[in-house]
């Protein structure tokens, strides 16, 4: 099962809305906001992030619109990547 979430990684609620902003102007996507998550710190994404694996899921695409998200795509793959797999060693066996 694949499924499909919006991620926004920031430190503070403000950043996030910062965000939604951004996308809902420039993207011309205004109810993003209304539809999608996880957002926040990255133990926050992390968690819900995991809350979907430990359902089912065996993919997770993290659905960015215009203009990319830099600081979320790193952040995916140096903060959240490393914790999603400490939130599901049963999905991630050691050798």
């Amino acid at each position: 099962m694949t499924v499909n979430v919006g991620v926004i990684v920031r430190d503070r609620p403000g950043l996030v809305e910062d965000r939604l902003n951004e996308i809902g102007e420039i993207a011309n996507f205004p109810d993003y906001a209304a539809s999608n998550r996880p957002w926040g710190p990255p133990d926050v994404v992390a968690t819900r992030l995991a809350e979907y694996a430990n359902a089912g899921a065996s993919e997770i695409i993290a659905v960015m619109p215009a203009p990319y998200d830099h600081q979320t795509i790193e952040r995916l793959a140096t903060e959240i990547a490393p914790r999603l797999r400490q939130l599901t060693p049963s999905k991630h066996p050691t050798p």
